[in-house]
């Protein structure tokens, strides 16, 4: 540990080394590694992680990297770091979405317990609710769930995201729509570009290319006011899209 570095850093990423696992494919040589070397690494990477959080600064991000896919090196070090660390909330909910992707239901309602005692935490707390329902196969507790997140958050355009996020993934592209300009219009300057690129996706698949192009001329009016991007790649890009959207149309 260098005391100097202490809260120094907006970033910091935990590279450690690990068993290789995940890129045996690539790296085949990894078989052979000592079976005794693999099973001291998680010791070594705790300690790594319990070291170079201190170097982050308070509202930074720490970043735990690993090329393994062996439970013991990835969540059970997490774990642990977390339950000591509860203030690190993002590091919970990435944790969670992680968990309710992979179906650990159970362990995604104990990390949710975690998040709920430490209130204050908005809108995320039904959100986790309404998607662990829902990959629970639940669908109506998990809509009854995201209502309440935008009823209780209604003023919060990350809580309208969200919702419309959730509906998208579900291919209910009207109602994602819908949710998405409800929170587009609670934003404040300067605006995030993602709700629009969303709509665009949304409507994209629903074919309704005049509502595709529509989000990607307000993603370019964002970009000018908001960012005082008038040209480049990231301009040029939404123009192409504009251009092959408008393609598609003529095809009709």
């Amino acid at each position: 540990f260098e005391p100097a570095l202490e809260k120094q850093f907006d970033l910091v990423i935990a590279d450690v080394p690990c068993s290789g696992l995940g890129v045996i494919r690539k790296k085949p040589d990894i078989r052979y590694k000592p079976l005794d070397a693999i099973e001291r690494l998680p010791d070594v990477q705790r300690a790594i992680l319990e070291t170079v959080s201190r170097y982050v600064k308070p509202g930074g991000a720490l970043l735990y990297s690993t090329c393994t896919v062996r439970k013991e090196e990835n969540e059970a070090v997490v774990l642990p770091f977390l339950q000591a660390h509860p203030e690190d909330t993002l590091g919970r909910m990435y944790l969670l979405d992680n968990l309710i992707d992979d179906g650990r239901l159970e362990e995604a309602e104990r990390e949710l317990a975690a998040l709920r005692a430490r209130r204050g935490e908005g809108f995320y707390v039904p959100m986790y609710e309404g998607m662990i329902a829902q990959k629970r196969g639940e669908p109506a507790q998990a809509d009854a769930c995201f209502d309440a997140m935008t009823k209780t958050y209604a003023d919060d355009w990350r809580a309208w995201f969200e919702r419309a996020d959730e509906y998208a993934k579900q291919g209910r592209d009207r109602e994602a729509i819908e949710a998405y300009k409800r929170g587009d219009a609670l934003q404040e300057k300067p605006r995030m570009t993602d709700i629009q690129e969303s709509i665009a996706q949304c409507c994209e698949r629903q074919k309704d290319w005049a509502g595709a192009i529509a989000a990607y001329e307000q993603i370019i009016t964002i970009l000018r006011e908001d960012w005082a991007l008038t040209e480049g790649e990231t301009v040029t890009g939404y123009e192409q899209n504009i251009a092959r959207v408008k393609r598609k149309m003529g095809k009709r």
